[in-house]
This record gives C-alpha cells, structure tokens and sequence, in this order.
C-alpha cells in the first residue's frame, strides 16, 4: 500500500477552501482538487510504501499521545510556478518543533522513502487548485479578490492510504488519525 502524512485542517478553514474549490471548479473548469476527495490539510510527508504500516502506527499513536497541539496559519496566496496555486501555510515556533520530531521519528524507519519534496525540503500549503497555467492570471486575480488568513492548529497526524496500482490522484482513503 502506499500511504502520506498529513495534518487535516478543521474550523472555517475548511467551508473557505472548499468554497474556494467549488467556485474554481465552476468558474473555471479546475476540477481535480475537488475530485480528489481529500479532507482540507496540509501534508506533513509525502507517498511511502509499506506492506505492515501498524508499527509506524503504533510510534504515531504513542507520538501523538506526548505533544501537544500547536498553532499555524493558514492564509495567502502563492504558487508552484504557473501550475498549482495554493493558501500559504505558516507553522508557529512549536508547530515547526512538532514537525522537526515528528521527521526524526519517521527517520527511523531504514524503508522510509524520502520525496524531493519532503523535509527539509517540503512547502507547507494547502492546494486551492492544479493544471490551471493556461489560465493563471484569471484565476489568480479571482482569488486575490477572496484572500483570507486562519488561525489553525498542528493537531493530528492523518495517515491516508491508496492501493498500489492506482492513480496517486485519488480515490483517498483516510486510514486512521492520531490526535496531539
């Protein structure tokens, strides 16, 4: 099975970006965020593969259980070039703490793959919209127009799972979250 890692937003976070989604869907024909299906989030470690996930389950679990939730922001545009446009998210002192242990932890793990995109390396976002280049401007500037900032928290570690052989597109299959 494949799996990744991520942090499931809650609170008026989540109507605004799916709101978001909606209207981009409508609007402009940007579909596949919404037909991805995944819970509004921010991704804490991209797809590895394991055929026994209980043991990291059992570190996430016992993890989760010796931290508590930290703050971050959500909010604010950016993009990965032309292509992706997503809400900024910035993780307080003690989120970016939380994070670092959490990566230590997962380092452990001699089967871990590591993403290009992972830490150190990984830009916290949450995506707003994909394969929009031919009509960035436009959907740039119908975002601009709705920018907003929340106030969030670091509280969980959701694994979602998808089955080897499948597109890495979806369906998402939220497995198991652990709360901090």
């Amino acid at each position: 099975m494949d799996y990744i890692l991520l942090n499931v937003l809650s609170g008026a976070v989540v109507e605004y970006q799916n709101g978001l989604i909606d209207e981009l869907a409508a609007r402009f024909n940007l579909t596949a965020i919404r037909d991805l299906g995944a819970p509004s989030h921010f991704t804490l470690k991209y797809w590895f593969k394991t055929e026994d996930i209980q043991l990291l389950e059992r570190d996430i679990e016992e993890f989760c259980e010796r931290r508590e939730p930290a703050p971050v922001r959500v909010g604010g545009l950016a993009s990965f070039g032309n292509d992706v446009i997503y809400l900024k998210v910035t993780l307080s002192g003690p989120a970016m703490v939380l994070f670092e242990e959490l990566m230590g932890m997962l380092g452990k793990y001699d089967w871990m793959e590591w993403d290009p995109y992972d830490h150190p390396n990984l830009v916290f976002h949450a995506t707003l919209a994909t394969d929009c280049a031919e009509q960035f401007d436009e959907v740039w500037a119908f975002l601009k127009e709705r920018e907003q900032v929340f106030d969030c928290m670091f509280d969980n570690v959701t694994i979602i799972m998808l089955e080897r052989g499948l597109s890495r597109t979806g369906p998402i299959d939220i497995r198991r979250t652990f709360w901090i």
